[in-house]
């Protein structure tokens, strides 16, 4: 149940991002991300949870961009990558790991903008 609730939270703040409340869709993110911190931490070893923390550090970075709030985006989308690389190393054949890793790697590489961090990211 807790679960479907940080997700519900995270579709909620796409919803609040298109009707442009930057600043809810930012806390409900962060709520999830603090509910999938610690789903994740009861149950470290379930790999389908830490791809949700993920997509909701994801969700956060997203959010912390569209309030311009950079250097938050920049950390939140390196949680995310890092979590990704883990899961991708784990088991490289999850195609939907994969795809969000470079997605990932995308994203940050745009919050850094021309930098040679960039280049090594992508």
């Amino acid at each position: 149940a807790r679960r479907d609730v940080a997700d519900e939270l995270l579709m909620r703040s796409y919803a609040l991002r298109q009707a442009t409340d930057f600043v809810s869709a930012q806390a409900d993110c962060e709520r999830a991300v603090t509910m999938f911190e610690a789903l994740t931490g009861a149950d470290p070893t379930n790999m389908e949870l830490r791809h949700d923390l993920a997509f909701a550090y994801s969700a956060l970075a997203e959010a912390q961009e569209d309030r311009n709030n950079l250097v938050a985006a920049t950390q939140a989308r390196r949680r995310s990558v890092g979590i990704l690389e883990k899961l991708v190393a784990a088991d490289p054949s999850n195609f939907e790991n994969v795809k969000d890793l470079r997605g990932g790697r995308l994203g940050l590489a745009k919050i850094l903008g021309d930098t040679s961090e960039s280049l090594d990211i992508l």
